[in-house]
């Protein structure tokens, strides 16, 4: 199959899931049914037609080594999944069902609160996989295993990324490596959007490479990249101001050097963009707020912004937990009782309420209010926020520290994260940083890493934010591409 014709039955196939999400937004609920129906219905056809021609075409060089990796950290993963999965909702996983729920009935916010905690990304795919298990009375369970089929995506496309060694043995080692990174088992069993998320990051870091390493490509090979980067921005809100970022400096470093590698990098930026400005036209009608991603910002920087000691930027603890003393309830009342009573109406609902009916408060109001409290602390204590911005990052990498508990650094999160970080650095320092930026493709990926990272640091962060950029971190960490001739950009 030809590269083109490969990348237009990819683009098809898109642009049919993201027509699937537009209809549940947009379109009356009496439409909504017939529109996921017929979508599944093309998009299983141009998946399928695609696939059979592919391996017509192309049977004589699938690599069964390729099969039987892939097949093998998908058995492990699912079984993984088996052991470990719970019957209760955790974590985000009410919000998420939540959402899911009401894309099937044709609205995405429940009615009349502009709650936006999350982006529709990941609560679309949510509820196409759980619609997969309805007719065998197990919705549940093939929503937490298709986790299975993401991770093991993930994995297969960042070990292609990676040199591949003529040694068989140390090909598996390398994959084996990256599949055992133990910070992506975290939410494995769960209905979260992290392993869907790992997929998209390794998704856009392959299709990058293929975009970017060869010059003169048409407009259809940004479009798969466009269209991979739109849904992660829907998927994890924030990367919707890293494409807004990365857009402004690749726009400006063009104006100046006038070189089309910088151009080219736009492309794929303004296709996600346009993708996602059905979702932000419907915040705006939530909101009143002009390119307004959700509404958990204000929550997230107001902790973040705490001028208090023994508060290190995170939020999640101050929940009414056993395991903190009546003494540091008392404490956390004073000093958040006037705040949290302005935007909640009561502070008893952050007490004892739980989470998933927390955060459901948490609408425009609430996150302006939130928001300008922040911008308050951080103006009055700039060095404070720098201090809980250093314990951001250092909660990203090793899951600690937490406010008015122990510092005590998770070695699940700490040791592979910090191998991880030190050998993509030494990586970085062996291939060298002039090297390695002058290959268009990872000076590409990693200008959107440094982007989301930055954006993740200054609000409240957790090993999560870190480890769904991984892919790209393992790129580089287990051996940049040997030096090698790539033909250059043209020149503007």
């Amino acid at each position: 199959m030809k590269r083109t014709t490969s990348l237009l039955y990819v683009t098809v196939f898109a642009a049919i899931i993201v027509g699937c999400i537009l209809a549940q937004l947009l379109l009356p609920p009496h439409l909504h049914r017939p529109a996921l129906i017929g979508g599944t219905v093309l998009a299983g056809a141009t998946a399928g037609w695609g696939l059979f021609t592919a391996c017509k075409k192309h049977r004589q060089s699938i690599r069964p080594l390729d099969v039987a990796l892939f097949a093998t950290a998908l058995v492990v993963y699912a079984i993984y999944i088996g052991w470990s999965a719970i019957p209760l909702t955790v974590h985000d996983e009410p919000t998420y069902l939540l959402y899911a729920s009401n894309l099937s009935k044709g609205h995405y916010a429940p009615h009349g609160t502009g709650f936006l905690w999350a982006g529709p990304g990941y609560p679309a795919v949510l509820g196409f996989t759980r619609a997969l298990g309805t007719p065998l009375g197990v919705p549940e369970l093939t929503a937490k295993f298709a986790n299975a089929l993401f991770l093991a995506g993930a994995v297969f496309l960042t070990w292609k990324l990676t040199p591949q060694a003529r040694s068989v043995p140390v090909k598996v080692l390398v994959f084996v490596a990256i599949a055992l990174y133990a910070p992506f088992w975290e939410m494995l069993p769960f209905r979260m959007s992290e392993p869907f998320t790992i997929l998209l990051v390794a998704a856009i870091a392959f299709t990058a490479k293929k975009t970017f390493a060869t010059p003169d490509r048409g407009w259809s090979s940004y479009l798969l990249l466009g269209g991979l980067l739109g849904y992660m921005s829907l998927t994890k809100i924030v990367f919707g101001y890293v494409m807004a970022a990365s857009l402004v400096l690749f726009s400006a470093i063009w104006l100046v050097r006038r070189q089309a590698s910088w151009l080219n990098f736009c492309k794929p930026m303004l296709i996600g963009l346009a993708l996602c400005l059905p979702y932000l036209a419907y915040t705006y009608t939530q909101t009143n707020t002009l390119f307004c991603w959700g509404t958990s910002g204000g929550m997230q920087l107001y902790w973040m912004s705490n001028p208090n000691e023994r508060e290190y930027g995170d939020w999640s603890s101050f929940l009414n937990e056993p395991s903190k003393s009546a003494a540091d309830n008392a404490l956390f009342r004073k000093r958040h009782e006037p705040v949290l009573t302005e935007a909640l109406g009561n502070i008893r609902f952050y007490e004892k309420e739980p989470y998933p009916q927390l955060v459901a408060r948490l609408g425009p109001r609430q996150d302006q209010i939130l928001r300008q409290q922040a911008i308050e602390n951080i103006t009055a204590n700039p060095r404070k926020y720098l201090d809980n911005l250093g314990a951001n990052i250092s909660r990203m990498l090793m899951n600690t520290p937490y406010s008015y508990k122990p510092l005590r650094p998770d070695w699940r999160f700490a040791l592979p994260n910090l191998v991880l970080l030190a050998l993509a650095l030494g990586g970085l320092a062996r291939h060298g940083v002039r090297s390695t930026l002058a290959k268009p493709w990872l000076a590409f990926l990693l200008a959107i890493t440094a982007f989301y990272l930055a954006g993740s640091s200054v609000v409240s962060a957790y090993p999560r934010q870190f480890y769904v950029i991984a892919p790209i971190l393992l790129i580089v960490a287990l051996g940049l591409p040997a030096r090698q001739r790539e033909v250059a950009a043209p020149q503007a």
